[in-house]
């Protein structure tokens, strides 16, 4: 190396340097020598060695929560939490493998068509051309075109229901659909209700996993927060359920009960519970049937502990929170946790409606689905990113397969390949959330910014442009003009920068912080100054309309740049909780559905989830946290079970069922 070179690498940090003057050398391990030149024009944001962090959202739809993204040197290397943010600092294991996805070599690279044997690249004109002339086929033909995607909220449902108006499902294996049927059932708002979790003194889940898939980083925060003790006192934890995994395992109390007793376990607590509370209400409607000794009994659980808990759970500040969609039984389990939340006696409400608002699907409503496309109604078939029915619907995934092949034309719009996905006849990948705009609503009025980190690792394009763009070729009415990012930023100007002049008014967050900027903004082109609460001020003498609009528009592109600096919104809904009043108790109540002998749970993966992380080697490696198992299924049967089977740790055990057979290692363990 001569001294200019080495110079040259020394002006890049102590580290670099030393590794380039190790790296290029005469010996004969040669090293790949990459050419390091400067900007000629520095990119505004970036900053070469130093990380931009940019305020955006990961996940979709209930999961979502405020995050930063770190961007170095045309990258995204880090996803971190948004302290800006009007929650909790965290971050959640999935957001970690959503990085990991990002730059898996799995991904597609481009639009592609043919079977999945032979598949042939094809460019973005020829593939979208198809697409259009395929939608424009079925509505020509009488039939419909269908999507199938994970939970999402936000702007782009509205595309999404624009392009598959009657058959939009958005569904997820460990979904939560069951709560909002029995919101809709009980209160009438098909929402999925809020917990409190970090306000509670006593917190008792009938299966709900708090810790992982339930509510990801909202239920990880809360539950940090209510065991710190924040408000003096360390929130006691009970779990209610057959397995006790990474939640069950940080739990206080195990009530190990029989699988499809949870519902009627919990009956026989809110029995106990409103003779403590001296309750007086419509739920006497249903309490009145309970026999508390026959649900200890049918869930096989002591009384004695049913009833400590329920002496617990009286004493006020208690919440209960129902398992998800994985439970057969998810809709009988929320009704019953729901009447147990109403007898509590709490002064004040830990349970309320103002939780997720966006559109959740259940496993009937592909079950619909499937029947649509049997009898010929649906002509084209989207399948967005995230979602896997033939993989992980269980009952009902071959009729799910062998219905999807008698549609003319599935589109996949991922950019990741999957057991559903593979039967695609065209493939117009999307781009990640690292390279995407976006927006959600997690919660009521709660409004998180999706912004990129940066532009696209490979041939993809934006979901929302892929949508609108396929809208306006197959000539679906009222198609908006533009980009998606041009309708996003759009829908925010009309519906939530209105909105602000509420939160001047109140002094809200960062109220004035528009607003002086729009003053130095006009101070700057001398047309005068804004007031303290953004509201224009000896703007020119007179002001043409053109200069108004001008300043109209200079002060929500200001604010908009705040919003992305901070990457959330908070709508005046979110100071107006929804309580849970008024409840109809009404039709059949919630029963236990225990069965004697054997019985198979499936359960999430900590890591791999229901299978969306299974192809990403971190979420592989990271050992399951109750057995130390990596790379592999396996299962947990009690020690009495074992003996009577003659089986030891690691021998392998054959699982059939009406779906299949596989064979597995076996683990003998106490959680079951």
């Amino acid at each position: 190396m001569n001294r200019r070179s080495f110079l040259k690498a020394l002006g890049l940090g102590g580290t670099t340097g030393t590794l380039a003057a190790c790296g290029i050398d005469t010996n004969r391990y040669y090293t790949p020598v990459e050419e390091i030149l400067p900007y000629v024009v520095r990119p505004e944001q970036t900053t070469p060695g130093s990380n931009t962090m940019f305020a955006t959202t990961v996940l979709t739809g209930h999961h979502a929560y405020p995050a930063l993204a770190a961007h170095r040197d045309g990258r995204v290397t880090m996803v971190e939490g948004n302290a800006l943010a009007p929650v909790d600092r965290a971050v959640s294991s999935p957001d970690f493998f959503e990085l990991q996805r990002h730059y898996s070599p799995d991904r597609f690279k481009g639009p592609q068509r043919g079977p999945s044997d032979a598949r042939e690249a094809i460019d973005w004109t020829t593939g979208m051309e198809a697409a259009a002339s395929a939608m424009r086929k079925a509505w020509e033909t009488g039939k419909k075109v269908a999507y199938i995607g994970p939970c999402r909220s936000g702007t782009i449902v509205d595309v999404i229901r624009h392009v598959a108006p009657e058959y939009s499902i958005f569904w997820e294996a460990d979904g939560r659909a069951g709560e909002t049927k029995a919101s809709e059932a009980l209160y009438g708002r098909k929402t999925l209700p809020a917990y409190d979790i970090a306000s509670a003194h006593y917190l008792v889940s009938f299966g709900a996993d708090v810790l992982s898939s339930f509510s990801g980083s909202w239920g990880e925060s809360e539950y940090a927060q209510a065991r710190a003790g924040t408000d003096g006192v360390i929130t006691r934890f009970a779990y209610v359920g057959p397995h006790r995994g990474l939640t069950g395992a940080n739990a206080d109390d195990w009530l190990d009960c029989r699988p499809g007793s949870e519902a009627g376990l919990a009956m026989a607590m809110a029995k106990l519970v409103a003779a403590a509370t001296h309750y007086s209400g419509p739920a006497n409607e249903w309490l009145g049937g309970v026999d508390v000794d026959a649900s200890c009994a049918a869930a096989g659980v002591d009384k004695a502990k049913v009833e400590a808990a329920a002496a617990r759970f009286a004493q006020g500040k208690s919440l209960a929170v129902p398992s998800n969609d994985m439970d057969p039984h998810a809709v009988d389990v929320a009704k019953a946790t729901f009447l147990l939340n109403e007898v509590s006696g709490n002064k004040e409400p830990l349970f309320h409606l103002d939780g997720y608002t966006g559109p959740m699907s259940d496993h009937a409503d592909l079950m619909d689905l499937a029947e649509a496309m049997e009898n010929g109604k649906i002509g084209v078939l989207l399948l967005d990113d995230g979602v896997d029915p033939v993989h992980a619907l269980g009952a009902g995934s071959d009729r799910f397969l062998a219905a999807m092949k008698t549609v003319p034309s599935v589109v996949s719009v991922s950019s990741h390949g999957s057991e559903t996905h593979q039967h695609a006849s065209l493939i117009l990948p999307s781009s990640s959330p690292f390279e995407d705009w976006g927006d959600e609503e997690p919660k009521r009025g709660m409004w998180f910014v999706r912004q990129p980190v940066q532009t696209a690792l490979h041939d993809t394009r934006s979901l929302g442009d892929i949508l609108l763009e396929l809208a306006r070729a197959s000539g679906v009415p009222g198609t908006p003009d533009g980009t998606w990012r041009d309708y996003l930023i759009g829908r925010w100007r009309s519906q939530f920068w209105p909105q602000q002049a509420f939160w001047d008014e109140v002094g809200g967050y960062d109220a004035d912080v528009p607003a002086k900027r729009l003053a130095a903004w006009l101070a700057a082109t001398s047309r005068g100054t804004a007031s303290d609460d953004g509201v224009l001020d000896g703007v020119g003498d007179p002001v043409d309309q053109d200069e108004a609009e001008k300043d109209a528009m200079m002060a929500f592109r200001l604010w908009w740049t705040d919003v992305l600096r901070t990457g959330f919104f908070l709508s005046p809904e979110t100071l107006n909780r929804i309580p849970a009043n008024n409840p109809r108790f009404s039709g059949a109540a919630p029963t236990g559905h225990a069965d004697e002998g054997l019985s198979l749970v499936a359960f999430a993966h900590a890591m791999v989830g229901t299978g969306r992380y299974a192809n990403q080697p971190w979420a592989q490696e990271v050992p399951d946290p109750m057995t130390g198992i990596t790379w592999g299924t396996w299962a947990e049967m009690n020690a009495a079970t074992a003996e009577k089977l003659g089986l030891e740790t690691n021998d392998q055990v054959e699982v059939s069922t009406d779906y299949g057979t596989i064979v597995i290692g076996g683990e003998v363990s106490p959680t079951v």
